[in-house]
């Protein structure tokens, strides 16, 4: 019954939906979707319909760092600058960030004051110019100190920031000796729990079982099938 009820507001909702249900209180795990995961040839979106999870891979890449620092690899209130592979670590300087001040903590809560290049119109404009192109860090980080300088004081405000997680991305890669895939499915242990449907695209074979990705597009508009906007 619940599920029924759950379906029947997904589908008043009038958009393509999945929700997973799990916790206290529910006995196993179980989800519902609806809606199409590509209205081109009608393909209906089911619970195993692989998404790509945007910004939610900031948690993952969070949580990574909050292993590390159990393990004592890294302070979470010790100064980026040393940590950070040096050619970032210029960039931000030539740019007037004082990274000496600026923690890994505020790189995490978006209170680094570092601008943010993903939100800028004109990074948007660029990725769909050449959707194919890869990104990497050092070209992302460039962009942000070309579109603004520093926001704010290292740890006054909160300002979210994409550039800080590619930071973060480049310090987990230096303190762990893997590329950021290995080092999060380690540290997370993605292949003990299970996680089966989930990878590091560009940097991970999509497993052999998956399914097609749903067509997701930005803006409503453009789809963003084989465009690759970002790398952490």
């Amino acid at each position: 019954m619940e599920h029924e009820k759950l379906i029947v507001a997904l589908r008043e909702a009038c958009a393509p939906m999945a929700i997973f249900v799990t916790g206290a209180g529910v006995p196993a795990p179980w989800g519902v979707a609806v809606g199409l995961a590509d209205a081109s040839i009608n393909r209906p979106l089911t619970v195993d319909t692989p998404l790509r999870i945007a910004s939610n891979t900031k948690m993952f890449v969070a949580a990574t760092i909050l292993r590390l620092w159990e393990q004592g690899k890294i302070d979470l209130d010790s100064s980026i600058a040393p940590v950070m592979t040096p050619a970032l670590n210029a960039l931000l300087e030539s740019a007037g960030y004082r990274t000496e001040l600026i923690t890994v903590r505020q790189l995490m809560n978006h209170s680094a004051g570092i601008y943010d290049h993903g939100d800028d119109p004109r990074f948007i404009q660029a990725v769909l110019a050449d959707p194919s192109h890869n990104w990497t860090r050092e070209e992302q980080v460039r962009l942000s100190i070309q579109y603004s300088g520093p926001q704010s004081e290292p740890g006054s405000k909160f300002q979210y920031s994409d550039t800080g997680y590619i930071l973060l991305g480049d310090i987990v890669e230096r303190v762990t000796g893997r590329t950021l895939a290995a080092a999060v499915r380690r540290e997370l242990r993605f292949d003990e729990l299970g996680l089966e449907s989930t990878w590091w695209e560009l940097f991970e074979r999509p497993p052999s079982h998956i399914k097609s990705r749903a067509r997701q597009f930005f803006d409503g508009k453009r789809s963003t099938i084989d465009v690759y906007p970002t790398a952490l």
